[in-house]
């Protein structure tokens, strides 16, 4: 949407970069676009010594340790941006544009039951923001209570029909992520010297999709279609379909299972089972990593049983060593070469 739209602004300097494993899809796709609107595209390769380097470097951890506030910063983008200014390619007066916070108003991610529920209740809202937002880490249970209060007084949902409650799963969305863990990501640009503009966060953009109907969002129909459209016009070709990773068919079958579960009136209660019970170790540290673009292992397996405490998200771990509670590896570990290509 963002190349699109300048591009039919006639705005010539642009360049577009993508970075990771090689040959992963989202630079993939990033290449096939910037080659259909004639833009001048460049490609990071991250690689387990590269990602050790960046991540045992004294820039990375003054960073992490100046930058940080209410969210660890997301350090996808900034060995692409240190590397990008570094060889000269990425300008003093250059601005990082990104589409960040596009897919939600549009309608990504749309809850189904939203559609199907006649109701929803205040303690059905909390669930949802609970399983969808909290799931990446293991909290005290004593501490629901407080935290279900919190989420309500953000969006004030005190019960609704369901797909007026769509509104105010959107409105916490954007005041306790997009605005924390969006914004945060920002000041690894910041940290390099360079400017940054999130034109899907204009508010002219918001309050577009907020005088549209919830059933032209279901599912992004207006935006893609619109996208659609204005690539066939500007490139004079096909937009790029998302490529697929294949899975195995017991994988497709057991993604159903989950799936029908979730969605079932147990699926609060066997999600914590799960996480509690059944996943191994080994699955909660591989899912962890397992990053389609970036090699982002920061520590080990064996430091990994140690330290680990239920939580799956990486985040928390950095954060807990942010805090100086744990140390996530030694000093002359190099992560294993872990790439994630598509097949």
């Amino acid at each position: 949407m963002v190349a699109l739209a300048l591009r039919r602004l006639e705005y010539d300097n642009i360049y577009a970069y993508s970075y990771g494993s090689e040959g992963n899809v989202d630079s993939i796709t990033s290449r096939k676009i910037a080659t259909d609107l004639g833009i001048e595209w460049h490609f990071v390769e991250y690689t387990p010594k590269k990602w050790q380097d960046w991540y045992q470097s004294s820039e990375r951890k003054e960073m992490d340790e100046s930058l940080w506030i209410h969210s660890t910063l997301p350090l996808g983008d900034w060995p692409a941006v240190r590397e990008l200014r570094q060889d000269g390619t990425m300008a003093d007066d250059a601005i990082v544009t990104t589409g960040q916070t596009g897919g939600i108003l549009s309608g990504d991610n749309i809850p189904s039951k939203f559609l199907k529920d006649s109701h929803f209740s205040e303690k059905m809202f909390q669930n949802w923001i609970l399983e969808t937002h909290y799931d990446r880490n293991e909290f005290d249970q004593s501490k629901v209570t407080n935290i279900r209060n919190r989420i309500s007084a953000t969006a004030e949902n005190s019960g609704r029909p369901c797909r007026e409650a769509v509104a105010y799963v959107h409105k916490w969305n954007l005041l306790e992520r997009q605005t924390k863990h969006i914004t945060t990501a920002t000041q690894t640009f910041e940290s390099e010297d360079v400017d940054w503009w999130l034109p899907l966060c204009d508010v002219e953009y918001v309050e577009f999709w907020t005088d549209t109907e919830l059933d032209q969002r279901i599912n992004q129909k207006v935006y893609f279609n619109y996208v659609d459209q204005l690539y066939q016009t500007m490139a004079e070709a096909e937009p790029p379909k998302q490529a697929k990773r294949t899975s195995s068919l017991s994988g497709r079958y057991l993604n159903y299972i989950k799936k029908f579960i979730k969605n079932s009136p147990i699926g609060s209660e066997a999600r914590q089972i799960y996480k509690k019970e059944i996943r191994s170790l080994r699955s909660s540290y591989d899912g962890m990593n397992a990053d389609p673009r970036v090699t982002l292992t920061v520590m080990d397996y064996d430091k990994f049983k140690t330290l680990h405490n239920g939580d799956i998200g990486l985040a928390s771990y950095r954060a807990r060593e942010l805090l100086g509670d744990v140390k996530l590896q030694e000093d002359n570990w190099i992560p294993p070469i872990k790439m994630h290509n598509v097949q």
